[in-house]
């Protein structure tokens, strides 16, 4: 290929649709787990592992522990926003929401990141362009749940603890950008699952969930698919399509992620789908894009965050 395609190899290629497919599926293997495991628990227990074989992978490697107690310190804050704040809240919010409203309500997650990175001390400012795709973005989250909600077709708690997931992930990602860490980024996500998996857990034990834990083989493969796939080969991927193409077009996964998400859950649930769902994508999307551009073009553009979802769910 061209240096100035999309793609610079298949490798890259191959990576990237990882990311789209499998962080879009991820959606719904929770919507499983979550049916069948106590969600703060299954949440714990699948960051734990794949913490752990990251660790693990990472030694046998020669890749170094982190040398200052301020990176281990970093990386835990950020675990505990984006695992503990961020998934937690998502696990436990979709025992009441379907996978298809959380991913489309989870794709407004970069209006969140902007909105924060605003008020944050030395972060970017927003143009008009912004904050009008602000307010397209979060009109389309409206849309999308507040007649469900009217109408008692959709669970407040469910949708609330959606929105406060989504904004804790946000902040994690500010925050890590806000305090870069001298050790590997690997390392560095080997820290964040295990600080992030055994706050979880610790959450799963303190509410009572072990008198609710039954073991079957939906639960275990939705665990394990999570582990696999959702934690080690897609954000390996992640990892590899950042060093290899522009931030601007390797976040572009950030689109398609809710797409796979609806059409699997229709496939798979039979959750449903509306007109008012695609409409509220496609503004919600817009907003997102706008929001986007304003930042990359803006006279800050070298400060603007990277992908928001440095280790996603």
């Amino acid at each position: 290929m061209k240096p100035h395609s999309m793609f610079p190899s298949r490798l890259a290629l191959a990576a990237y649709l990882t990311v789209c497919l499998v962080w879009g599926s991820t959606y719904l293997a929770i919507r499983i787990g979550v049916a069948h495991l106590p969600p703060f628990l299954f949440a714990g227990v699948r960051f734990l592992l794949a913490g752990t074989i990251l660790l693990l992978i990472l030694r046998w490697r020669g890749i170094a522990l982190p040398q200052k107690l301020s990176d281990v310190r970093h990386a835990f804050v950020v675990g505990a926003f984006l695992l503990l704040g961020g998934n937690g809240c998502i696990a436990w919010s979709e025992q009441y929401v379907v996978s298809s409203i959380t991913a489309l309500i989870i794709a407004a997650l970069p209006l969140f990141v902007a909105l924060l990175d605003q008020f944050w001390p030395g972060g970017s400012k927003m143009s008009a362009l912004g904050w009008l795709g602000m307010l397209v973005g979060f009109s389309g989250v409206a849309m999308l749940v507040a007649p469900d909600i009217l109408h008692q077709q959709l669970e407040l708690k469910g949708t609330a603890g959606v929105l406060l997931g989504t904004l804790s992930w946000a902040a994690g990602s500010v925050y890590a950008n806000r305090h870069p860490t001298g050790c590997s980024i690997w390392m560095g996500a080997a820290i964040q699952n295990l600080s992030g998996g055994l706050l979880l857990t610790i959450a799963g034990l303190l509410t009572g969930e072990y008198t609710r834990v039954q073991l079957n083989s939906q639960g275990l493969l939705a665990l394990g698919y999570l582990v696999v796939f959702g934690s080690l080969a897609a954000y390996s991927a992640f990892i590899y399509i950042l060093h290899t193409m522009p931030p601007a077009k390797a976040s572009t996964y950030a689109y398609i992620n809710p797409i796979v998400a609806v059409i699997l859950g229709y496939l798979i649930l039979q959750e449903p789908v509306s007109w008012r769902m695609l409409l509220a994508a496609a503004v919600i999307l817009t907003g997102v894009l706008m929001v986007q551009l304003s930042r990359t073009s803006a006279p800050r553009a070298a400060r603007t965050l990277p992908p928001a979802r440095s280790v996603k769910a």
